[in-house]
């Protein structure tokens, strides 16, 4: 692989990473469950939708019954209502332990779709010079570092660009929080004795 293509699926890798990092997983894993739930077949799932939609209907038509004038109608009703409440939490609950399932699984296949590459790369490609620096640009013991830890002196490795990526996206990052939130306008103190008459 030629040292440009290597930079740049580095760099896609580890923008992907932070991507992740900043968007935080949890987030990502409640996307796409709001995602499965909308889109998915599951018998539970939709038994659970159902249910909800029925609970619903019964609620309103309670809701729409005196219980003073109809008792009996309202009894029947709030009597239905809470017999599909017991049977929405207990399919809620199977439909819990399958999120859990799928988001351990989702939280594996994010990690190892995240770090994986870069630990090959960092195995595979440990001794390719990425790109060099013309010769005495640097003092020695500084191309040294750059080239740590097997790439020939006076050229930049892997480690080192990833090191240097990472840190350029995280001071990305924090210039864009620091512009982005809005800061309150303070507001004057006044002194008591300013508020007295002359």
């Amino acid at each position: 692989m030629d040292p440009f293509s290597i930079l740049l699926t580095l760099t896609l890798i580890i923008l992907a990473q932070n991507a992740v990092r900043i968007v935080g997983k949890s987030q990502i894993h409640q996307s796409i469950w709001n995602l499965y739930l909308r889109y998915s077949n599951d018998q539970q799932i939709l038994k659970l939708r159902n249910l909800k939609a029925e609970s619903y209907d019964v609620y309103k038509q309670r809701s729409n019954t005196s219980a003073q004038d109809e008792y009996a109608k309202w009894t029947k009703l709030n009597r239905k209502y809470d017999q599909l409440q017991t049977e929405i939490k207990a399919v809620s609950d199977q439909v819990s332990q399958q999120q859990q399932a799928i988001e351990k699984y989702l939280g594996l296949a994010i990690s190892v779709t995240t770090t994986l590459p870069l630990w090959l790369f960092r195995f595979k490609y440990r001794k390719q010079p990425l790109f060099y620096f013309p010769k005495d640009t640097f003092p020695s013991y500084l191309e040294w570092i750059l080239s740590f830890p097997s790439v020939p002196q006076g050229s930049i490795g892997i480690m080192f660009w990833i090191l240097l990526l990472n840190k350029f996206v995280s001071n990305l990052e924090f210039i864009v929080k620091t512009f982005s939130t809005k800061v309150e306008k303070p507001v004057p103190i006044v002194k008591v004795e300013d508020l007295s008459p002359k």
